[in-house]
């Protein structure tokens, strides 16, 4: 049985300033499409293992939603390159890509094989809040704090922990 693809919908906007041309919103999809699944240049892997796993450019149109001479951009991938988590999906869409200058993931279509591998949320929004102490009025996601030197009580001071230390816990 052969399960739907993953098309994912990225936003090019143009390069400006670079020493080399950027190149074609198409070529840009295409190393897109490699980055982030065979990951090695054109020719290295065998044909069949290129056929077989590369992400291919299905369109390419001007993207108004996006600043002047932006692209949209959707690239396929094939459903064998998923393991049915959510981090192997965000790693496929948006891994390597992300580093890339001019480039935004607007869109994702997801099969519903995918979808329903994701059992959804175990507490919902109003769980979450309620157990990290109904907060409502800040967001409940932060940077990671990178204390080098610190102390667990500094780090927790830091963070803004409010609640007590069971040690060995």
């Amino acid at each position: 049985m052969s399960l739907d693809p993953i098309r994912a919908h990225y936003r090019l906007h143009p390069l400006t300033g670079h020493a080399h041309p950027p190149g074609s919103a198409v070529g840009r999809a295409e190393a897109i499409a490699r980055e982030q699944t065979l990951e090695v240049p054109s020719g290295a892997a065998p044909p069949g293992i290129e056929a077989g796993y590369l992400g291919r450019v299905l369109d390419d149109a001007p993207d108004p939603a996006g600043p002047p001479g932006s692209t949209r951009v959707v690239i396929e991938y094939t459903a064998t390159l998923m393991d049915g988590s959510l981090t192997q999906l965000l790693n496929l869409v948006w891994g390597n890509v992300s580093l890339m200058d001019g480039v935004v993931l607007a869109d994702l279509e997801l099969p519903g094989w995918l979808l329903q591998s994701f059992g959804g949320p175990r507490f919902g929004i109003p769980g979450i809040r309620r157990l990290v102490g109904n907060v409502r009025d800040r967001p409940l996601v932060s940077s990671a704090l990178k204390p080098v030197g610190m102390d667990v009580a500094s780090l927790a001071a830091l963070a803004g922990w409010k609640g007590r230390w069971v040690k060995g816990a």
